[in-house]
């Protein structure tokens, strides 16, 4: 057997890889039903639906609309609520401003019930910084993004 020299210690090669058995496992019980160190947990058998019962379940996934459906539209929301609702589902760290601000008006408003006055406009200002600071965010990486598009 090959012996290596690692630091003042001489090792054989075999217990240096990953081959070479944990000690203590050659004492260890094994029942008749033992499948390895990392066994299964359950000693159940696997379930196994049938192809009609697959098909049953992706029957009530389905959706039954088919094209636009105009009672479900609400004309009293103006449009601009949608673009506001596209814009912010496609910009998340607007999500994140907005519960930050959330968060700042319900310490103001908890400070403001054990009656310690925060001026308002440092609450303001808070916002308008945050705000025009996600501002130039968003900029710089709209910049990025047509910067590496080929034209």
């Amino acid at each position: 057997m090959r012996r290596a020299v690692i630091g003042r210690m001489a090792v054989d090669a075999a217990a240096r890889g990953h081959g070479y058995e944990q000690r203590g496992l050659a004492y260890l019980p094994v029942s008749p039903q033992y499948e390895g160190r990392f066994g299964r947990m359950f000693r159940l058998p696997p379930y196994v639906p049938s192809d009609a019962r697959i098909a049953e379940v992706a029957a009530l996934m389905k959706e039954n609309v088919t094209g636009p459906t105009p009672e479900l539209d609400n004309p009293d929301i103006p449009s601009g609520y949608t673009y506001l609702g596209q814009f912010i589902d496609h910009n998340p760290t607007i999500k994140m401003l907005a519960l930050a601000f959330i968060v700042l008006v319900g310490v103001y408003l908890v400070a403001d019930g054990f009656e310690v006055h925060i001026p308002k406009g440092y609450i303001y200002g808070a916002m308008a910084f945050s705000a025009l600071v996600e501002c130039l965010n968003l900029w710089a990486k709209r910049r990025a993004q047509r910067r590496l598009q080929p034209e």
